[in-house]
Parts: C-alpha cells; structure tokens; sequence
C-alpha cells in the first residue's frame, strides 16, 4: 500500500529509480565499483560481490565437513541494483547530518548544542529543538534542490563508465552506431543518448529524469513549503 501510494503521490520517482537501476546494470555488466561522493565530499564506493560455497574439512576431525562462501571477482548484479537506492539515499541523509553539525559550529548565535547523531538520525534536549528544526532544513534544501549536484553525479557516472570502457556510441541519422570522438577533452553533452556495447550487448546509457529549465521556476516554491512544513521532523 505504501510503495504504491508514494509512486502515486510522486510519480515522476519511478523515472528516477528506472535511471539509477539503469545505471547500477551498467556498472555490474562491466564488474566495475560504484563511486560517488556526496556533497560534503565524502566518497563512497559500492560492489557487491558473489559468492561460490566451497567444501571445507575440520581442523579437528577429518569426520566433519562443512561449508564457507568466499567472495568471487564478480558483481552481483541483482544485490547491486537492489541496494544502490538505498545506499545513496543513506550516504545523502548522512551528509545532511555532516552539514548540519558544521553549520552549528559556523553559527554565532549557538556556540554549545546537545547534539547526539547515529548514523542519518539525531536527537537533542527539548530546549534546543527550535534550533534542530530550523537549522536541519537549509543543508536538505542545499542538498536536493543543487541541480548542479545532480549534473556532476551523472558525469562522473559517464566517466567511471568511459574510462573502464574507453568507448561510446550513438546512432547517425541512418540509425547506425558511431563512435563518438571527444575533441575538447571528456565532455559529455547530458543530452546525448550514449550507447556501449558490453560483451557484443548494447546498454543505453540513461540521462537524467530531470528538466532543469522547469526545476528553476518552481524550486522557490517548495523550498518555502520545506521552511514552513510541520511534518519534516518528528
């Protein structure tokens, strides 16, 4: 009931999960790690590897055997699909808490806070929760309204892929592949559609579900809704 109210309620979400399935297949298909770094500049790197059972005897009774799962140089690709959402979304939250503690350090008006985090939670005593509530919803705004952000995720997405594959495609107007040749050094035009072939299969590389032109006039909307909203701590 609930995934299908949010998909509901958000609708252009599944255009967003597509792209970043998309792009967790791409990443499995080449075995390559997953890398980006948040808005803080932390990095984080994602591969989930499969794992091959191998018999093993007992260093104490060659009677008893049993089995252990050892990693194999191979990505799993349904795991990595699977939880690249979630581990973006953790490392964002995180970088929210980051921002947040750095603001507090920065601001004049609070030098001492009670401040207590775990991992993308935090609490604090009652006295300071006006500040919490206030100060939580600048570094969520400067995090998930920076169209900027989300352009340089998908170039750097671009080029892990380019650099692990050393080629893209797209298709002329007779609908055949060519080579794409990138005179002024590796920049990715995001309108493109971009093509690799991985092991003689074509993957369509996604673009961003995002229309800037359109974000720009209705951001000062919701960032006036998320200042205002009752609901965006609990």
């Amino acid at each position: 009931i609930l995934y299908f109210a949010v998909h509901k309620l958000f609708f252009n979400l599944k255009k967003y999960i597509a792209y970043m399935h998309k792009i967790a297949n791409i990443f499995s298909a080449l075995n390559l790690t997953i890398a980006w770094k948040t808005p803080v500049g932390m990095e984080v790197r994602m591969k989930y590897a499969k794992f091959k059972s191998k018999s093993v005897s007992s260093v104490y009774s060659k009677f008893r055997k049993g089995n252990v799962a050892l990693p194999i140089n191979k990505t799993d690709s349904i795991s990595n699909r699977i939880a690249f959402i979630p581990n973006f979304i953790h490392s964002m939250d995180s970088a929210n808490i980051q921002m947040l503690i750095k603001n507090f350090i920065t601001e004049e008006n609070i030098k001492d806070i009670n401040l207590v985090t775990i991992h993308d939670c935090f609490a604090t005593t009652p006295n300071y929760m006006k500040d919490i509530n206030r100060e939580v919803r600048l570094p969520f705004i400067k995090i998930y309204f920076d169209s900027h952000f989300l352009k340089k995720l998908h170039e750097s997405f671009l080029k892990q892929i380019f650099y692990e594959i050393k080629r893209f495609y797209i298709r002329d107007n007779n609908n055949d592949l060519k080579i794409v040749n990138f005179k002024e050094g590796l920049k990715f035009d995001l309108k493109e559609d971009y093509i690799i072939i991985i092991k003689k299969k074509e993957y369509n590389i996604p673009k961003i579900p995002y229309n800037i032109d359109q974000w720009e006039l209705v951001k000062p909307i919701f960032e006036e809704g998320i200042k205002e909203s009752l609901y965006l701590i609990n």
